[in-house]
């Protein structure tokens, strides 16, 4: 009688822990996909306000050469637009380093060039994911 009760106990925390240990881990496997997922279209989506960003800046350095603006001014904005790329690029890249700060061993990148880096090694799967959800766009 005793020796059934004690089977009986172990079976069940056997498939408790075995259950628990699954779950975990398929939680844990989760997690890592969407973490490396939402990093990869965060970097996607910036670089493409960047590039709109360079395409901006050229159309105001061409108007302002057509309306007759000086060398200096010319200069002077185009030191402007580059400042703020550049601002935008270093601060945006820490803000996703301190993102990943919970996940320290699963860091992808410490700053913009290997951001850029990160974002070109896995361009496959990037633009596996936007294929698939451009194709569902009406459902």
């Amino acid at each position: 009688m005793a020796f059934d009760i004690i089977l009986y106990v172990s079976l069940f925390l056997f498939g408790y822990m075995t259950c628990f240990l699954f779950y975990f881990g398929k939680g844990v496997n989760i997690y890592m996909h969407l973490t490396k997922s939402s990093l990869l279209l965060s970097l996607f989506i910036v670089v493409r306000a960047l590039e709109h960003y360079s395409y901006a800046k050229q159309a105001r350095l061409i108007a302002m050469k057509k309306n007759g603006c000086n060398d200096q001014t010319i200069s002077a904005i185009q030191n402007k637009f580059d400042e703020e790329i550049k601002f935008f690029k270093d601060s945006y890249a820490k803000d996703l380093c301190d993102a990943q700060d919970a996940t320290p061993y699963y860091r992808h990148f410490e700053n913009w060039d290997t951001a850029m880096n990160f974002l070109d090694s896995n361009a496959g799967q990037l633009k596996d994911f936007i294929k698939k959800h451009k194709n569902n766009k009406g459902r």
